[in-house]
């Protein structure tokens, strides 16, 4: 018989060997529900699951038995010490014989069972599982099973269920990992993911919930209402909108047409439903269709019947400043030049591509448009040059000096809790008339939530801006944690006292 046939089942099914220790069963685990469809195949993803259980409970026999052996020794006719309730199954006497034909503990790592408890990271366990449950996610994302929530609703289930979140402080910090997930923007399946969510921790029917975990939890919570809004309309307009939010998560701008049809459907929701279409949807592509939009000649923006009552969209309001990043003093032309190259796309799309003519009303309006279309293009290309001109003319970034203020006052107090890693947080920030902090709204989370809140406070108490700011734009900090030999605990003078050169403010 071969070594690998003499092998348990479980280790042979995630290909490892006698001498696997918890984490590289872990490991295995994560590696192997990447390579399986959830959907297709049911039957083989509950077989791995129960092959990483059964595995783990092996591994807890390995070194309990080790110790067992070695305290034996030690004190010959000394009884065997007893196994913790919390780790040990219910039928200890049951273990299979093949299980205890290998006993290799692993040097490296230390049995849990001889931890302290206040030697167990909660911040590592979640975050061991968080990796196991995002390639899941990976898998679920593709495919057919894109979009069945119960299949979401089973592997984050599957999830809460691993050994290490029996330890609540865990639990709680996988759960706020899958709230700043969601908060931070729409990904591939996050629709889904946000229902699967809030039907497993309840946070429909609890809605106090959501509250402890900040700023992400009350994005999350309005998310929540906003959905249920959604669903309070008519079935026909929903049918619409769920359409027109399938094509925002598409890469491709839809044609003119498509287009003129949709864009009534896309700000009314922007509106009524802000924050929600922010989780499900593409947020850049609803810019990218605002541009196209506004490129489009008079004659093709006429709305269409199904949404009349829509508000005008906002990209085609006269003096609207757009988001910029501070301290880019080249983003209008950059905005500009992209916009043009975009234009000459969508205005030719029409014609170009074949796309039939958009049907309206006024006699001889489709011979119209195939004429003088390359004079309209140019007309608006130099409106739109004129106007971002004047833009930049008349607005500037935050100086770097101001940007450099702000991040001074950034005292974040770094743990050992941290996980090592580059973390960035974004905040749309938006000025009264007199260059005053008026809004400050998270864009996107760093997973440090308690470095956002820092950073925000920051922000917020920042002196008025001179004048000629611009009224709205984006700042970006961020921190780079590296792992250290333990030593004594030290406050950073700012945010980028972290054992590595601070990330530069954008």
């Amino acid at each position: 018989m071969s070594g690998a046939d003499a092998l348990p089942w479980f280790l042979q099914r995630l290909a490892l060997d006698g001498s696997a220790d918890q984490r590289a069963i872990r490991r295995a685990y994560a590696r192997e529900v990447k390579r399986i469809d959830q959907g297709a195949d049911a039957e083989g993803f509950q077989q791995l699951r129960e092959a990483y259980e059964t595995a783990l409970r092996w591994e807890q026999y390995q070194r309990y038995y080790a110790r067992a052996e070695a305290e034996a020794d030690a004190a010959p006719g000394a009884p065997l010490p007893a196994m913790p309730a919390a780790d040990a199954p219910e039928t200890p006497e049951r273990a299979p014989a093949a299980a205890q034909e290998h006993v290799r503990p692993s040097p490296d790592s230390p049995p849990l069972l001889d931890l302290d408890p206040l030697q167990i990271d909660p911040q590592q366990l979640s975050a061991d599982v968080f990796e196991a449950f995002m390639a899941g996610c990976s898998g679920l994302a593709q495919g057919r099973t894109l979009h069945d929530s119960a299949a979401w609703e089973q592997h984050l289930r599957t999830c809460l269920h691993d050994d290490r979140l029996v330890n609540l402080a865990a639990r709680g910090i996988f759960e706020a990992r899958i709230v700043h997930l969601l908060a931070s923007g729409w990904r591939n399946g996050h629709e889904t993911l946000l229902e699967a969510a809030a039907d497993v921790f309840e946070w429909r029917r609890d809605r106090h919930r959501l509250r402890q975990f900040g700023h992400a939890g009350a994005i999350v919570d309005r998310a929540i209402d906003e959905r249920s809004m959604f669903d309070n309309q008519d079935r026909d307009q929903k049918t619409a909108q769920r359409q027109v939010i399938a094509r925002l998560r598409e890469s491709d701008v839809p044609e003119s047409g498509q287009l003129r049809a949709d864009m009534p459907h896309v700000e009314q929701m922007a509106m009524r439903f802000p924050t929600w279409l922010e989780l499900v949807a593409s947020m850049d592509n609803v810019e990218l269709w605002r541009t196209a939009y506004a490129a489009l000649p008079d004659e093709l923006k006429q709305p269409v019947a199904a949404a009349e009552e829509a508000p005008p969209p906002a990209a085609a309001k006269p003096g609207k400043i757009g988001w910029v990043s501070a301290g880019s003093t080249v983003f209008w032309l950059l905005l500009l030049t992209a916009a043009l190259r975009f234009i000459h796309h969508a205005v030719d799309l029409p014609g170009t591509h074949g796309t039939p003519a958009v049907a309206t009303n006024k006699p001889g309006a489709g011979q119209a448009l195939t004429g003088p279309r390359t004079e309209q293009q140019r007309k608006i290309e130099q409106q739109l040059r004129a106007a971002g001109a004047a833009q930049v003319e008349k607005y500037s970034p935050p100086s770097a000096e101001r940007l450099e203020e702000i991040r001074s006052r950034i005292r974040y107090r770094v743990t050992q809790m941290e996980t090592p890693g580059q973390y960035t947080v974004k905040f749309k920030v938006q000025l009264d008339k007199q260059g005053r902090i008026e809004h400050v709204v998270l864009h996107k989370a760093s997973g440090l939530p308690l470095y956002d809140a820092t950073v925000e406070k920051a922000i917020r108490n920042t002196p008025p801006f001179p004048t000629g700011t611009s009224p709205q734009f984006v700042l970006s900090y961020g921190l780079e944690i590296i792992s250290r030999p333990a030593g004594p605990a030290h406050e950073p003078a700012n945010s980028g006292e972290t054992g590595a050169p601070p990330t530069p403010p954008q």
